[in-house]
C-alpha cells in the first residue's frame, strides 16, 4: 500500500486516485504537493482544485500544518516524515524542506487552492475584455432576489401579450404542472441547468426552434401536425377482419373503439371504463379531454398497458375469434396513445423551452444591469472564454506558461462545463512537454452527491481514459480506510457488490480498514438488502 502511495505522489507522474472515504485522501493531496515544492516547483506554477471553500481552506491548512512540522522537527524526525512520503532524507532534500515553510510565507505568488468557481473568477477578472465581461464584476452568491424578480417580469410579460406564444405556454404549463406553483418550479429546473441550454443552443438564431425540431426527429413525429386529429383517423393494420359491427363513426379507429367497448360489456369489464368509451364516442368533435378519456381505459396512471387477460371460460363462450379481436384492438389503441404521448412530450417540452428561456432572458438582463455574475455565469464565460472565444488559443497559452502542475480533488463532482473548460488546459500541457509538467486527478463515483449540480461521475472515468491516451497516466486505487471499523467496510463491499449497482459503477474493487477495534470484530448480519 505505501509503495502504491509513494508512485501516486511522485511528482513525475501523471495520475488519477480512486479513493474511497476515510483512505487518506486529503494526506494524499498534501503529500503531492509538498514533494512538488521539494522537486523545485515555483508555487505560482501549481494549479490546485477542489469543489467547496471548506475543503480548500483544510488542504491550505493542512499544507502550512505540515510544512511547519516539517521545518520544526529533529533530524531523525525530519528523515522519518521524508520517508513516509518517499522521499530520499538526504541532506539536500532535508534542507530544502526545513526551508519551504518559511519560503512559502514569503513567495510573493504563494501557493492558492482553488474552487472551480473562485478559479474562475480569477481566470475572468484577468481577462475580462477577452471574455466579453464588465472588468469591475461583481459575484451573487444569493441569487433568490434575482430569480423571484425575473418571475415576476415573465408573468408580467406573459400577461400584457395574451395571444402571443409566452402566454400560451405558460397556459400549457399550468395545465401540466399543476397551476402557478408547479410551473415555477419547472422553470426554476431550466434556470438551473441553463449552462446545459447554453451548450445546447450555442449559435443558433432561433434556440426554441432548434430544440423543438431536433426533439420532434428524435421522436419521429411531426412537430406541426394536429395530432388529436390524426389521433382519430389512424388505420390500423389489416392482420385481423374488421367487425360486422356497423356504427356511425368517422373513422376506422372510433370503429374499434366502439366494438371495444361491446366486447369489454361482454367480457365483465370495468363499468366506470365502459362509460368513459361510450361518453367519448357520444360526441361528434373530439378533443384532447377524449383521448385522456381513452387512455383511463388501456393505461395505468404510470403509462404502462392495463391487464386485461380472458379466461378459458370467456373465451369459450364467445369464440376465439371475438377474443382475438379483443386483443387486437387492445394493443392497437395501446400504440397509438404511446404515439400521442410522444407528441404530449414535444408540447410540453416546446412550452418549456419557450418560457425557460424567456425566464433565463430576464434573469440575465437584470443581472447585467447590476454588474453581476452567479456561479454558472462564472463557469460559462470562463468556458466560453478557453473555447469559444476569439482569444482563446492567446488564453491558454498564457495559461499555458503559468501553470505547470495541476491538481483536482472530489473529480466526481465535475460537470460537463467543468470539464471541457479543464480540456484545453489539459490538452496544452500535453502538447508542451518541454518543461516538467504533471496532472493529479482524484474522486470516487460512490461520492458523487452534488447531482442537482450538474455533477457527472462518469467523467472522471472519461478524464482517466483521456489522460491514459494523452499523457500516459497511471491508475492508482486507495480503498484501505483509516476512519471506518471492519464491520463497516464489509457492509459497503457488500452493498456496491449487488448486481444491480454492479451495473451502475462497474467493476468494484474490495475495500479494506486499517482498524481492528470491538466494533470491527462485531458480526454483520447474514440480510443486507438493498431496494
Amino acid at each position: 500500500m505505501s509503495s502504491s502511495i509513494h508512485a501516486a505522489s511522485a511528482p513525475e507522474r501523471h495520475a488519477t486516485v480512486t479513493a474511497s472515504a476515510g483512505t487518506g485522501k486529503t494526506w494524499l493531496l498534501v503529500t503531492r504537493l509538498i514533494r512538488l515544492l521539494l522537486a523545485g516547483a515555483r508555487p505560482d506554477a501549481i494549479l490546485a482544485i477542489t469543489f467547496t471553500r471548506k475543503a480548500a481552506a483544510e488542504m491550505q491548512t493542512r499544507l502550512n500544518d505540515r510544512l511547519f512540522e516539517l521545518a520544526r522537527c529533529s533530524g531523525p524526525e525530519l528523515g522519518t516524515a521524508l520517508q513516509g512520503m518517499g522521499v530520499a532524507p538526504d541532506e539536500e532534500n532535508c534542507a530544502r524542506a526545513r526551508s519551504l515553510y518559511e519560503a512559502l510565507l514569503r513567495s510573493e505568488q504563494p501557493l492558492k487552492i482553488f474552487t472551480f468557481h473562485a478559479f474562475c473568477q480569477e481566470l475572468l477578472q484577468r481577462f475580462p475584455l477577452e471574455a466579453g465581461v464588465s472588468p469591475g464584476f461583481e459575484l451573487a452568491e444569493q441569487t433568490a432576489y434575482w430569480q423571484r424578480t425575473a418571475w415576476q417580469a415573465l408573468l408580467r410579460e406573459a400577461t400584457e401579450t395574451p395571444d402571443g406564444a409566452l402566454a400560451e405556454a405558460m397556459l400549457t404549463l399550468f395545465d401540466l404542472c399543476g397551476g402557478l406553483s408547479g410551473t415555477e418550479t419547472a422553470l426554476k429546473n431550466f434556470l438551473e441547468h441553463r449552462s446545459d441550454w447554453w451548450a445546447y443552443s450555442e449559435g443558433q438564431s432561433d434556440p426554441v426552434g432548434f430544440a423543438v425540431m431536433n426533439l420532434a426527429k428524435q421522436l419521429e413525429i411531426d412537430p406541426d401536425s394536429d395530432a388529436v386529429s390524426e389521433f382519430f383517423s389512424a388505420v390500423a393494420p389489416g392482420i385481423l377482419p374488421p367487425a360486422t359491427l356497423v356504427h356511425p363513426c368517422t373513422s376506422e379507429l372510433q370503429q374499434q373503439l366502439h366494438e371495444f367497448a361491446e366486447l369489454l360489456v361482454k367480457f365483465s369489464g370495468n363499468p366506470h371504463h365502459i362509460r368513459l368509451l361510450q361518453d367519448c364516442l357520444n360526441g361528434t368533435e373530439h378533443n384532447e379531454l377524449h383521448i385522456r378519456m381513452i387512455r383511463e381505459v388501456f393505461l395505468t396512471q404510470d403509462g404502462t398497458p392495463r391487464k386485461r387477460p380472458i379466461t378459458k371460460a370467456q373465451a369459450t363462450l364467445l369464440g376465439d375469434a371475438a377474443a382475438q379481436r379483443f386483443l387486437f384492438i387492445f394493443e392497437f389503441i395501446c400504440e397509438r396513445l404511446a404515439w400521442f404521448a410522444k407528441h404530449i412530450t414535444l408540447n410540453a417540452s416546446r412550452a418549456w423551452f419557450t418560457a425557460g428561456s424567456r425566464y433565463l432572458d430576464h434573469y440575465q438582463r437584470l443581472k447585467a444591469e447590476q454588474g453581476l455574475l452567479d456561479f454558472s455565469d462564472l463557469e460559462w464565460q470562463a468556458y466560453c472564454l478557453l473555447n469559444r472565444s476569439d482569444h482563446a488559443l492567446w488564453v491558454q497559452y498564457k495559461l499555458d506558461q503559468r501553470i505547470d502542475h495541476l491538481l483536482i480533488d472530489e473529480f466526481q463532482d465535475t460537470n460537463p462545463t467543468q470539464w471541457h473548460l479543464i480540456l484545453p488546459l489539459l490538452e496544452e500541457l500535453a502538447a508542451g512537454p518541454s518543461r516538467e509538467r504533471s496532472v493529479f486527478l482524484v474522486g470516487d463515483h460512490k461520492q458523487s452527491i452534488y447531482r442537482f449540480r450538474r455533477a457527472d461521475p462518469r467523467l472522471f472515468a472519461a478524464a482517466q481514459s483521456w489522460l491514459e491516451k494523452n499523457l500516459q497516466s497511471e491508475s492508482f486505487p486507495l480503498h484501505a480506510s483509516w476512519r471506518s471499523a471492519t464491520a463497516i467496510v464489509e457492509c459497503v463491499n457488500r452493498i456496491f457488490r449487488l448486481p444491480t449497482l454492479a451495473e451502475q459503477f462497474g467493476e468494484f474493487e474490495t475495500h479494506i480498514t486499517h482498524r481492528d477495534d470491538l466494533w470491527g470484530r462485531v458480526e454483520l448480519l447474514p440480510l443486507i438488502t438493498v431496494s
